[in-house]
C-alpha cells in the first residue's frame, strides 16, 4: 500500500485536497445553522471554493451567513493561506511517526530532500504564521474596540488579521475598509499583514536562516527564489505605488482627506 502512495503524484494529491476542502467547506455552509436566509448551493459552492482558494470573489455578502458560517469561511481561508497539505502533514508528525511513503510525497510536495529538514520547516511555517497572526489580530483589536463590544471587536479582528495574511480579500464590514480610509494605523498593520503573507514562506525561512547565521557571523546566501521574490516585490510596490499617485493624485485620490473619518464602520 505505502509502495503505491508513494508513487502518487504531488500534483494530483494537492488538486484531490483541494476539491476534498472545497467539498467539505460546501457541505458546511449549507447546513441551516451557517444561514441568515436560504440560499441557492452554486453560490454556497462558490463561496467555498473562493475562500478556499483565497480569491476575495464573493456572490452573495457574508452578512447571509451566521457567526458559525463566517467562521467556516475563516477557516477555509486559513487552509488555503497555509495550504491544507501543510497542516496536515505537520498535525501528523506531531503524534506519529511518518513512514517512509508520506515522507517521500513530502519532499516532493515542499522540494526538500530530507525529512529533519520538512519537520523543521513545518514547524517554521506554522509558528512563523500563528505569530504574525497573532500580532496583526492584538494590533486591530484597540481600533475595533472602539466602536463594538470585546467580543465582536476580537472576532474582527482576528477575521481580518487572517484575512490580510492569507491576501483572501474578504471582510466582515459592508463598505470593505471603506471607512478606514484615513486610519493609517489600521491601513498599515493591513499592508503589514498582506506584504508578510504575500512574501511566502521559503522566503521568509530564508530570512530567519540569514538571521541566524549573521548572529553567528557566518555568511549566508539567498537562493534565486528568494532573491527574485526580496528583490521584486519591493521594486514592484515602490514602483507601482509611485506610478499611482502620480497618475491619480490629481483625480481618484482628490478628494482624500487626512481628517480622520468619524463615521464607524458596519459590521456584517
Amino acid at each position: 500500500m505505502f509502495t503505491k502512495i508513494s508513487h502518487i503524484c504531488a500534483e494530483r494529491i494537492i488538486l484531490l485536497s483541494i476539491f476534498f476542502m472545497i467539498l467539505i467547506g460546501t457541505l458546511l455552509l449549507a447546513l441551516p445553522i451557517a444561514q441568515h436566509t436560504p440560499m441557492s448551493l452554486i453560490d454556497i459552492f462558490f463561496t467555498a471554493t473562493s475562500a478556499t482558494c483565497v480569491t476575495g470573489l464573493l456572490t452573495i455578502p457574508l452578512e447571509s451567513f451566521t457567526f458559525f458560517g463566517k467562521c467556516v469561511i475563516l477557516i477555509l481561508i486559513q487552509i488555503g493561506g497555509i495550504g491544507l497539505i501543510t497542516m496536515t502533514l505537520f498535525a501528523m508528525s506531531l503524534f506519529i511517526n511518518l513512514g517512509l511513503a508520506t515522507q517521500l510525497i513530502a519532499g516532493k510536495l515542499l522540494e526538500f530532500d530530507s525529512w529533519q529538514h520538512i519537520k523543521k520547516f513545518l514547524i517554521f511555517i506554522i509558528s512563523f504564521t500563528v505569530c504574525i497572526e497573532l500580532l496583526g489580530a492584538l494590533s486591530l483589536l484597540p481600533i475595533m474596540a472602539q466602536h463594538y463590544a470585546l467580543d465582536k471587536a476580537l472576532f474582527l479582528s482576528f477575521f481580518h488579521s487572517v484575512s490580510s495574511f492569507c491576501n483572501a480579500g474578504f471582510t466582515l464590514f459592508s463598505d470593505n475598509v471603506e471607512h478606514f480610509q484615513n486610519n493609517f494605523f489600521l491601513l498599515t498593520i493591513t499592508a503589514f499583514l498582506v506584504f508578510c503573507g504575500g512574501f511566502g514562506f521559503i522566503t521568509w525561512h530564508e530570512i530567519w536562516r540569514c538571521i541566524n547565521a549573521l548572529k553567528e557571523k557566518k555568511r549566508y546566501m539567498f537562493s534565486l527564489h528568494s532573491k527574485i521574490v526580496i528583490y521584486g516585490t519591493v521594486a514592484t510596490i515602490l514602483l507601482f505605488t509611485s506610478v499611482f499617485f502620480l497618475l491619480e493624485h490629481a483625480h481618484s485620490l482628490a478628494h482624500f482627506s487626512s481628517e480622520p473619518r468619524s463615521a464607524s464602520p458596519v459590521a456584517t
